[in-house]
């Protein structure tokens, strides 16, 4: 299964090194987001970072992200600075089923799409 996030992991990895290799002296790591709930990716970043730094992660990470939306709404100056440098997606393979597609690839009036 580790194979699966193995390409995210070690981007993620690669990024968190590159920021903890400067002269910021970071004490913890936090997780939030629906990735961070990823047993695979605590693990993984425990794995890596938690001898420099401790690796936190809220109860119900996905929220975190809300509340801190929330709070840049009300106050655009509780964010000193913005840089989201991953954007995660799934890509995945079906069989061929031709009624599904006849009906995905067709406009309302009955025009077929190529």
């Amino acid at each position: 299964m580790k194979s699966f996030f193995i390409e995210s992991l070690n981007g993620i990895t690669k990024s968190l090194r590159e920021i903890l290799d400067k002269d910021f002296n970071i004490q913890f790591i936090l997780l939030v987001g629906g990735y961070a709930e990823s047993k695979i990716l605590r693990g993984h970043i425990n794995d890596k970072f938690g001898d420099q730094c401790k690796v936190l992660c809220p109860f119900r990470a996905q929220e975190a992200i809300v509340k801190g939306a929330v709070k840049f709404g009300r106050n655009p100056e509780v964010v000193a600075s913005r840089k989201s440098a991953f954007t995660y997606r799934i890509a995945t393979c079906q069989r061929f089923d031709e009624s599904r597609q006849q009906k995905r690839n067709s406009r309302p009036m009955g025009v077929v799409l190529l």
